[in-house]
């Protein structure tokens, strides 16, 4: 099963039900409690566990750092994932967790690239608190990996 293709994929179809989603809103959905806002759809939990999945999976292979680096790459720093809704851009934050499964793959080097690149790409004043685990677990990773 090629991972990266099954990821790319999930994060498609997620960007599309969340699209659909937002043009088949009414402007009242949500308001007072009434109608069914976007943000409470089940699609944004589905995208999760689904994405959860795909990682446990890729985990599970041992994957070569590259793979795995790769992976992480996607779910990160997608050029898909600027500009979306904010319904959606929580998602994609709160997913950026299950990337710890794909740490323990990674070699000091790779650990090393992707802490620098994920820590230029969230400055620490805007870090959430799942973005500081994921930070963590790589400056762990390039300790263990290094010695």
């Amino acid at each position: 099963m090629d991972h990266t293709l099954a990821l790319r994929s999930l994060i498609d179809e997620y960007l599309c039900q969340v699209d659909q989603l937002l043009r088949d809103a009414k402007p009242s959905d949500g308001l007072l409690g009434m109608g069914k806002a976007p943000q409470h759809d089940p699609c944004h939990e589905a995208f999760d566990q689904q994405v959860e999945a795909c990682l446990s999976s890729a985990a599970a292979q041992e994957l070569s750092s590259s793979e795995a680096s790769n992976l992480a790459e996607i779910l990160l720093f997608s050029e898909k994932l600027r500009d979306v809704p904010l319904c959606a851009g929580w998602m994609l934050i709160a997913v950026h967790r299950h990337c710890l499964l794909l740490v323990p793959l990674l070699t000091a080097q790779a650990a090393a690239d992707l802490y620098e690149r994920y820590r230029k790409a969230y400055p620490i004043h805007r870090r959430l608190p799942v973005q500081r685990e994921l930070l963590k677990a790589l400056q762990q990773r390039i300790k263990l990996a290094g010695d």
